[in-house]
């Protein structure tokens, strides 16, 4: 039997250097709620690091539990996989892949997020809603960043 993965991308470069955004992506438990009062991070399980098991949640009830597979610093690449919640309870084998690169001058951050899945037999391909929440937090992550001197106070 061969399985086909499907993927979605956004793309987009915000106006805050690699280094401040990599350590926020990192940090995200302490920050989630304080950029988008609607998102909630828990780690429930580990430091934060590799392996570690994260809870996110969302105000319209939906919910992400993933595993923290990459964290990578020198290509400033986090790579996590959904074990339950997610996209779609139609979906299984959904990893999702933030990478960031310089932009500009080093003054901005091409931010690219990924997700790889492969859908259960008969699902649909699922809506934009996952693309527009990824572009809605990075735009929301680069406005509190810009706005807060010490994001972590």
């Amino acid at each position: 039997m061969t399985v086909v993965k499907h993927g979605l991308q956004v793309e987009v470069e915000l106006r805050v250097s690699v280094h401040k955004l990599w350590e926020a992506l990192k940090s995200l438990n302490l920050l989630a709620s304080k950029v988008a009062p609607n998102l909630t991070h828990q780690i429930l399980e580990g430091d934060g690091g590799v392996g570690s098991l994260n809870l996110l949640q969302f105000g319209d009830g939906r919910y992400e539990k993933e595993r923290v597979d990459i964290i990578d610093d020198s290509t400033h690449t986090l790579v996590a996989t959904v074990m339950t919640g997610g996209i779609d309870l139609s979906y299984h084998q959904y990893r999702k892949t933030v990478a960031l690169s310089p932009g500009r001058n080093g003054a901005t951050t091409i931010a690219c997020w990924r997700a790889e899945y492969v859908p259960v037999a008969g699902s649909a391909t699922p809506c934009g809603l996952v693309q527009d929440d990824a572009l809605s937090f990075f735009k929301a992550l680069e406005a509190f960043l810009n706005a807060n001197k010490n994001p972590y106070a």
